[in-house]
Parts: C-alpha cells; sequence; structure tokens
C-alpha cells in the first residue's frame, strides 16, 4: 500500500510555474529517490509535502487521507518527518539533550498533562531519557551522549539530526540532501544508517545529489526537470534514460556513450 502518493501538483510563483502537474507514489518501507538537477523543483516540492507551502493545484496523500493545506506540525504529528539540509541542531546544548527535545515533539500534549502532577512528570522525563539513549545507540552515537553537539564531527551532526527526526516516530522521513559536505566515509556510514531505517519499516523520500548513494540504496528513482517529472524507475532503468542523460549532462543519450 502507498503510504504518500502526490498527485498532480502544480505550484506557481507570481506567474512562474516551479512544478507542473508532477506526481508519485511512496509504497511502506520504500526508499524512493527525487533527483534532478539544481533548480528543478525538488525543494519546492519537499516544502508542499510538509506542509511549509500550499499547492496551487493537486494535493498530497498520507495513508490516503488528504492532507494538502495542513501545517507543518499537524503534518509531523501525523508520521511524516523531516531532516533539513542545514543544520537544525540546537548547538550549545548536549547531544542526549537534543535528542529529549526532538522526543518532547511526540509526547507533548502527555507531557502538558504530568505538569499537574509531578511523579507523572518525573516518569515522563525518565521515559524521554531513556528513548534518547536508544536512539543515539540506534545510529550509533551513544557514546556522545554528553558531548555538546557543535564539538560533533560533521558527519555525527547529521546522524544526531536524523535521530532527532527518529525521536518524533514518523511513519515517512523526507531526507533533503543529507550527505552534503560529507566525506566518503561518512556517506558509507549514512548509506547504513538508511538501509536500516528501511528494516525497521521506515518509508523515506531522499533528495541528494550524490549519485552513487542514490543508485546504491534507492529502489526507485523519479526524476524532475524544470518543474516537470521527466522519468521514473530503478536505479537500472533511469540510468539509461536519454532525457535523464539529457537533463544532467546536456547531451544525447548516444553521446554520453561515447
Amino acid at each position: 500500500m502507498a503510504i504518500l502518493e502526490v498527485k498532480d501538483i502544480i505550484k506557481d510563483f507570481k506567474g512562474l510555474r516551479a512544478l507542473n502537474k508532477v506526481g508519485f507514489a511512496i509504497q511502506q518501507g520504500e526508499i524512493l529517490g527525487l533527483i534532478g538537477p539544481n533548480g528543478s523543483g525538488k525543494t519546492t516540492l519537499f516544502n508542499i509535502i510538509t506542509g511549509f507551502l500550499c499547492p496551487t493545484g493537486g494535493q498530497v496523500l498520507f495513508k490516503r487521507k488528504g492532507i494538502t493545506g495542513f501545517k507543518p506540525n499537524q503534518i509531523a504529528g501525523l508520521g511524516i518527518g523531516r531532516v533539513f539540509q542545514h543544520s537544525s541542531l540546537f548547538p550549545n546544548l548536549s547531544v542526549k539533550e537534543n535528542l529529549v527535545i526532538g522526543r518532547h515533539l511526540k509526547t507533548r500534549n502527555n507531557i502538558f498533562g504530568s505538569l499537574v502532577n509531578a511523579s507523572a512528570y518525573r516518569q515522563s522525563e525518565k521515559g524521554l531519557e531513556q528513548k534518547a539513549r536508544e536512539l543515539l545507540t540506534f545510529v550509533g552515537l551513544e557514546s556522545r551522549c554528553d558531548m555538546v553537539a557543535r564539538n560533533l564531527p560533521y558527519g555525527e551532526q547529521r546522524e544526531l539530526e536524523l535521530a532527532m527526526a527518529l525521536a518524533a516516530e514518523p511513519e515517512l522521513l523526507l531526507l533533503d540532501e543529507p550527505a552534503t559536505g560529507m566525506n566518503p566515509g561518512e556517506t558509507r556510514r549514512l548509506m547504513d544508517l538508511v538501509k536500516r531505517l528501511q528494516e525497521a519499516g521506515i518509508a523515506i523520500l531522499l533528495v541528494e545529489h550524490n549519485m552513487r548513494l542514490v543508485m546504491g540504496i534507492c529502489s526507485r528513482i523519479v526524476v524532475i526537470d524544470f518543474g516537470v517529472k521527466i522519468a521514473e524507475g530503478t536505479p537500472e532503468e533511469i540510468t539509461s534514460n536519454g532525457e535523464v542523460i539529457s537533463a544532467y549532462l546536456g547531451k544525447s543519450k548516444n553521446d554520453a556513450k561515447s
């Protein structure tokens, strides 16, 4: 069953059409890549799915229910998480404290209700810390628990951001260029982590310029160019698609082979 359906999305900005009837679906537990040249509309589409922008036309469905026009916090509460291209850490807090804050997003209603009961509040806080430690173990940062976030190596900062997104227990996770700035070793760690997320049952929509990463972990790939979907298929189908080669390299399929 499709966990997310993007249907004929249109987005206009002051007469400029940034997206033109883009559509695709993500299955439960699938890793779907979304690629395209710079300025093709990928981030605009991410912002529509997560509620930061309203589409001019079309609709977004999550688990067969329309979420078009929902606010970002409502969409996050439904089970859609996002890791942004730019850092969203609290740099002066510890690694564990960042995770506790992320977990509060999932349990905020229970926490507010516990404020009238000191015992219940302490129990809730204990549970938050336990969950934070479990997530740090999952992403391989358990030994960094008390380190200030800004002192982590860059790759580990990105892993912490992933852990923060996971703290809200998403069923679908949108990753916006997570490998940007990573060295090859950090990229391999990221690939392994994303695969483990898939094994845990989380569906992933991945925007990324690192084609080795995309081709290595995605079961299907959607390609957009100038706001239009030009291809969809397996990595093998995408790498042999002449229109995709032209969009990226500015040459024909036959030229690209020579």
